[in-house]
């Protein structure tokens, strides 16, 4: 629907592909269409409400000349801008919210979005769609920190493309994103989402993998043989894409290798993505605290999430009504390890779980678990040796119990891994009551 006229027939007639880039682009002031064609999907970004300003952008004359055109044609010249532009090179600095990049070579889309990453907000999204070898802008904007939150397949004309979304995970590109080999061939949340279209490309292209090994068997030429190994390593990553689209994956909303560590161990796959929700609930009991945290965290990433399920927790530690985080430094470590000798404490943790399907929230449970740890009697000399193991300073409490200060835990009461950082068994009942609740995830 033209929402600045009320009118859906004053729209332009995408093609399936378009219309999949048009569906992904989220809201936004400014959108740049670079490569823009036929300013149809910048067009269509603002009639709709999409977008408050688009720049329709191409290096060739002869297509901006045409999307001059249609941007009169269907009434969008007040929030259509035609710019001349070799990729990024005419877009100012921070001034697109969303970027689109549709229908050019994945190696020229590469050096494109190479280029023009100066040019990029912090929390810029990118909508790209590109014509071929999408593993390798899947890789490098892995790299660069961003987030693969979206993607899907389409049939268009004979021929099946992806479109993908990406943010910046954290806001910054200091830490890379880590995807399996396969997520990147194939797209993480398209395997995530078991798009139906990726799921027949996979299955189509692992018979024709094995066909031509079955052809290669009996060929001992030196050629053959690298073919052969080429094909096999194939077959292997069409294999564990398939596999992981039969697999339930849990999205962790947390950066804590011992809570992925936790939920591996128990069976899941586990894709992390860490929350930017702001942590600080102050005046809050410990039970009360650790429940909101939890959801403001997986919330965060749920938010981003078109479907699976996400999970966020939150632990800290607390003795005598006083919540003990992580420690600033030695001397607060020091504190809190001296404050919890010869005592029994408390650990709570709290876990949101939320399950989405096509962009709804389906399911949302938030609990919390309770665990007492007795500590034995620590002399100052143990209290320095541990703090200069340098284990205390990423852990609630200052300590972590399935490391070297495990000699000094005398008796638990309640679930142990709620004490590691996430209560393996009571995260497992909610999944079963999720599933049963949905007829079968």
């Amino acid at each position: 629907m033209n929402k600045r006229t009320g009118n859906e027939k004053s729209l332009p007639r995408l093609s399936a592909r378009l219309k999949l880039v048009s569906e992904m682009i989220p809201p936004c002031k400014v959108l740049a269409d670079i490569g823009c064609d036929h300013g149809y999907t910048a067009i269509t970004a603002f009639l709709t409400g999409k977008a408050d300003k688009c720049i329709a952008m191409d290096v060739n004359a002869g297509p901006l000349a045409a999307a001059q055109e249609n941007t009169a044609r269907f009434a969008a010249s007040e929030g259509v801008e035609i710019r001349l532009s070799d990729g990024f090179e005419a877009l100012l600095p921070q001034e697109a919210d969303v970027i689109v990049i549709a229908g050019l070579g994945g190696r020229l889309m590469l050096s494109m979005l190479e280029a023009g990453m100066p040019k990029l907000k912090r929390n810029t999204v990118l909508v790209l769609s590109p014509q071929s070898e999408p593993e390798l802008v899947r890789t490098f904007l892995a790299g660069e920190g961003f987030l693969l939150y979206d993607e899907a397949y389409v049939e268009d004309e004979g021929k099946v493309y992806s479109v993908l979304a990406a943010e910046r995970a954290d806001g910054n590109c200091d830490t890379p994103v880590q995807y399996t080999d396969a997520e990147l061939a194939f797209g993480p949340a398209a395997i995530r989402r078991k798009d139906p279209v990726l799921k027949e490309v996979l299955a189509r292209q692992l018979a024709q993998t094995r066909e031509l090994l079955e052809m290669l068997a009996g060929n001992s030429k030196e050629k053959a043989g690298i073919r052969k190994e080429e094909l096999a390593e194939r077959e292997k990553l069409l294999m564990e894409a398939l596999d992981l689209m039969e697999k339930e994956k849990i999205i962790l909303a947390s950066a804590s290798p011992r809570r992925k560590q936790l939920l591996e161990t128990a069976g899941f796959h586990i894709e992390v993505v860490v929350s930017s929700a702001d942590e600080h609930i102050p005046g809050c009991p410990p039970a009360e605290m650790v429940e909101k945290l939890s959801y403001l965290k997986c919330a965060d990433v749920a938010e981003k999430t078109e479907d699976g399920i996400i999970l966020g927790a939150d632990t800290v530690v607390a003795f005598e009504g006083e919540i003990l985080g992580k420690p600033k430094d030695a001397e607060d470590a020091a504190r809190m390890l001296s404050m919890l000798s010869g005592q029994t404490h408390q650990v709570y943790t709290g876990v949101t779980v939320i399950r989405k399907e096509k962009g709804k929230t389906c399911a949302c449970e938030t609990f919390h678990a309770e665990t007492d740890v007795t500590v034995a009697e620590l002399t100052e000399e143990e209290i320095e040796a541990y703090i200069a193991s340098g284990e205390p300073f990423d852990k609630a409490g200052s300590y972590g119990i399935q490391g070297l200060f495990s000699r000094h835990v005398t008796g638990i009461k309640g679930d142990y891994t709620n004490v590691v950082g996430l209560p393996v068994p009571f995260v497992y009942s909610c999944l079963k009551r999720m599933k049963n609740a949905s007829g079968g995830i």
